[in-house]
């Protein structure tokens, strides 16, 4: 004979999520007509980390705009550069990959600290680095 008493009560899990997709970009007449448009495509996502790693950082280098931004895929993410020169032509690469337990790279906390040079804090579980990247 089994007299146990279970606790039937149901707790929800809340989570928060955060999104950081698509960046639209336009270049505008004085009279406010498009010139040219270009979207970075992007999808960014994260759960309960205010979305730290997620984000951009824009750096001008004079003859173009270089927009920096992670995407996380499992234990790996990317650093990716999207430049964007003055008449609209774009190229997007992959510039730094990592496993996530050596380093990830948080763009949206980064400085340019030259024409072409930007230096992005990383945190891991126990370390905390600058890392400089030279276009």
């Amino acid at each position: 004979d089994d007299n146990s008493i279970y606790d039937a009560i149901w707790q929800p899990e809340i989570k928060s999520q955060f999104n950081y997709n698509k960046v639209l970009i336009f270049n505008l007449d004085p009279d406010g007509n498009i010139i040219w448009e270009q979207v970075i495509h992007k999808n960014q996502r994260s759960f309960d980390d205010e979305g730290v790693y997620s984000s951009f950082i824009l750096l001008n280098e004079g003859s173009q705009l270089r927009y920096l931004f992670n995407e996380m895929l499992g234990r790996q993410f990317r650093l990716h550069s999207f430049a964007l020169k003055g008449e609209g032509t774009a190229e997007q690469v992959d510039i730094f990959n990592s496993d996530r337990r050596i380093m990830i790279l948080v763009p949206r906390l980064a400085k340019q600290t030259s024409l072409k040079e930007v230096v992005i804090p990383s945190f891991t579980r126990d370390a905390f680095q600058l890392i400089k990247f030279n276009f």
